[in-house]
């Protein structure tokens, strides 16, 4: 029986880096470079692969359209025969404009459909090759099957799925309730798929988590529809199911090896904070320029109605 949620959870360790475990037997230091986010290049994580393994990986901060707010990490390790590996894979940006015209005369109608249906056709030229993407969400299935199965052998088949309660959790306690105009939706999934590989049987592990931010007209029926969707970075594991055991057993080693650079996380951590107070700056700013606004707004509306009352008396 495939060990799913176990070979689930170890493939997890790949964002939560937990305490270093032994690295596989025979194995090569493999640096993960960040040459983008700092001055000079620097190793971000170090990990242990198995000799013969094909292995790339780099930090990225100029991604757009990807599901991170700063930077993504990207790995792969695969073994000789391409039967077993892990990936790491940024994630995507989905977007969908609408108008709503319910009510309308039907030539007003159709050139209003006409006029959002061009800046549709703008964006996907603009996105061509990006992780960006014009779509409207309909859910997780369309979400998986257009990035995840669009991309495996004609035969891949899902053999198994599940919702990650511990995402959908994360999810939970970060998204509010829904405002009037906005709604939001989520959903996380661990699914297996079975495949052949240059003949051979190969089965996946996919962690696939998304959420969107809808906006809807303030008169049903009429006025702009928006979907903005993030689907996070993508991680997978897949194993020869005949050597099951042996290949669990070496990503979980290989996984469990990853280290962070000490002097790469708190340059990281630097950003981060820096990056939180300026946009509480940004914010509060913002806040005082609206005050500012509505003072000025109520003034004017304050001598706008005396000089009516003026009026009225002489």
């Amino acid at each position: 029986m495939f060990r799913f949620a176990g070979f689930a959870g170890a493939l997890a360790l790949i964002f939560t880096l937990v305490a270093p475990g032994p690295a596989p037997a025979q194995t090569t230091r493999y640096d993960i470079m960040d040459n983008q986010g700092f001055a000079a290049p620097m190793v971000a994580y170090t990990v242990e692969v198995p000799q013969g393994w094909a292995t790339s990986g780099q930090v990225l901060w100029a991604k757009p359209c990807s599901g991170n707010d700063n930077f993504e990490l990207v790995f792969q390790a695969i073994a000789p025969d391409g039967r077993t590996g892990f990936r790491i894979m940024p994630g995507h940006q989905v977007i969908w404009l609408d108008m709503q015209v319910a009510g309308l005369a039907p030539d007003m109608a159709q050139m209003m459909r006409a006029q959002m249906a061009a800046e549709r056709n703008k964006m996907q030229t603009r996105f061509r090759g990006s992780n960006c993407h014009v779509a409207q969400v309909t859910g997780t299935r369309q979400l998986f099957d257009e990035l995840i199965l669009a991309h495996r052998p004609a035969d891949a088949r899902i053999l198994q799925s599940a919702r990650n309660q511990p995402m959908l959790q994360s999810y939970a306690s970060v998204f509010q309730a829904d405002q009037p105009g906005m709604k939001t939706f989520y959903d996380a999934a661990t699914v297996r798929l079975g495949y052949g590989l240059n003949g051979q049987p190969v089965e996946e592990v996919v962690l696939f988590s998304w959420y969107m931010f809808q906006l809807e007209p303030p008169e049903p029926g009429f006025g702009t529809f928006s979907q903005q969707t993030v689907v996070d970075s993508i991680r997978t594991a897949w194993v020869a199911p005949e050597r099951r055991a042996a290949d669990d057993a070496m990503l979980e080693a290989i996984i469990g090896s990853m280290k962070v650079n000490p002097d790469w996380n708190a340059k990281v951590n630097a950003f981060v904070q820096k990056q939180s107070s300026e946009r509480q700056a940004a914010n509060a700013q913002t806040a005082a320029e609206r005050e500012r606004q509505r003072q000025m707004d109520e003034a004017r509306r304050d001598a706008q109605h005396q000089q009516f009352i003026d009026m009225i008396r002489q």
